[in-house]
């Protein structure tokens, strides 16, 4: 198929919402810029537009209004039926797998899906349900076998995704997550008042690991606060074990917030306790702002993203992680902002991202 220099490529980017969420805001941003004048985009929203909390300004959305990704799947085959995309490029396993499945009867278009996971470990750290979960595993198999490409966070995801033998390997593409518009290198280390300040943004899941991270302040002999960002069903648990480690009064809790640069800008250290991640963005963004981080050794792209003693540390359990962060307040002025930010935004920068993506795509179009 030979290519013509001026013709539009069109791409439908499916996400199943648009609430909080590091896949649905890389999806996000990748529908915004991907339209100009040799891209025309669509960001297919299963949910509601009332759960909607990104900027979308200039994006063109189609809401299904579905409770659930296997509610949408006639929605979905009639609208790439109809309009015939030249890609339509998915997030999460439930819709890589629905694509996945809608390309073997829509052979023209296509299918890109992008994992977010590492499977084999975060199923010790999220409930199974026996016969529903094998089905689904089933499924998926099937349906990722019609994708074109498998877009992987990290090479520890591309790993997995060999070891599971979802996709051929020729169909695998690593290609990290961007750092995103807004996020800006602070001027200076935050001054220290009356309290240092740690910061976490994640998910309030078990695979996250507050509770370690938890385990690492306990002792810990230096006045702080802790702030969580982020909402979910570990936040009794979290908050029962802050008081029985008499930390309650050191945590500030703050369920969603629009000011995650403000916040990483104004913390002197970022704490991740994740089992397993994807490709953390919030990691990716703290760093980016220049402040440093304490992170649990998990599979996921920790080992692309932390330089040990010169962006952060990489630890292997609590009083490590708490050995650490005494050494990072001690020596807080090793980790200059601008430092650590070139740790990370010259690999990560939304330029060279949209570059890989863009290569991607041509290669895609072209066969």
């Amino acid at each position: 198929m030979i290519v013509n220099k001026f013709q539009i490529t069109t791409i439908y980017f499916v996400v199943p919402s648009l609430s909080s969420g590091g896949a649905e805001k890389v999806l996000t941003f990748l529908a915004k810029s991907f339209n100009n004048q040799k891209y025309k985009s669509k960001l297919i929203v299963i949910g509601f537009q009332s759960d909607t909390v990104y900027d979308t300004n200039g994006i063109d959305i189609l809401y299904l209004n579905k409770k659930r990704v296997s509610q949408s799947v006639l929605d979905l085959y009639l609208l790439i039926r109809k309009n015939r995309p030249d890609i339509v490029f998915g997030t999460l396993s439930h819709i890589n797998s629905l694509l996945g499945l809608i390309s073997f009867v829509t052979p023209k278009t296509k299918f890109i899906g992008r994992e977010t996971i590492i499977g084999s470990t975060q199923k010790d750290h999220i409930a199974q349900n026996g016969i529903k979960s094998s089905i689904f595993n089933i499924i998926a198999k099937i349906g990722h076998k019609g994708l074109d490409t498998l877009v992987c966070q990290s090479k520890d995801m591309q790993i997995e995704v060999l070891k599971r033998k979802l996709v051929a390997k020729h169909k695998l593409a690593v290609i990290n997550n961007p750092i995103q518009d807004g996020f800006k290198v602070k001027n200076r280390i935050p001054a220290f008042t009356n309290n240092w300040i740690f910061i976490t943004v994640a998910s309030l899941a078990k695979r996250k690991g507050h509770l370690r991270i938890l385990e690492a302040l306990k002792d810990l002999d230096i006045d702080f606060i802790y702030k969580i960002i982020g909402s979910g069903e570990e936040l009794e648990n979290i908050m029962k074990t802050a008081r029985l480690y008499n930390l309650e009064k050191k945590i500030e809790h703050i369920p969603f917030t629009t000011r995650i640069n403000e916040l990483l800008m104004d913390s002197h250290l970022y704490l991740q306790g994740s089992y397993v991640e994807g490709f953390p963005n919030a990691l990716v963004e703290s760093l980016a702002t220049g402040t440093p981080a304490v992170v649990f050794k998990a599979p996921g792209g920790i080992n692309e993203i932390m330089i040990n003693n010169v962006n952060g540390f990489i630890v292997s359990e609590s009083k490590e992680m708490e050995s650490k962060i005494l050494k990072i307040t001690k020596e807080i002025d090793c980790f200059k902002p601008e430092k650590v930010s070139s740790t990370i935004t010259y690999r990560l920068n939304k330029t060279k991202i949209l570059q890989q993506y863009d290569l991607l795509f041509a290669k895609l179009i072209a066969k």
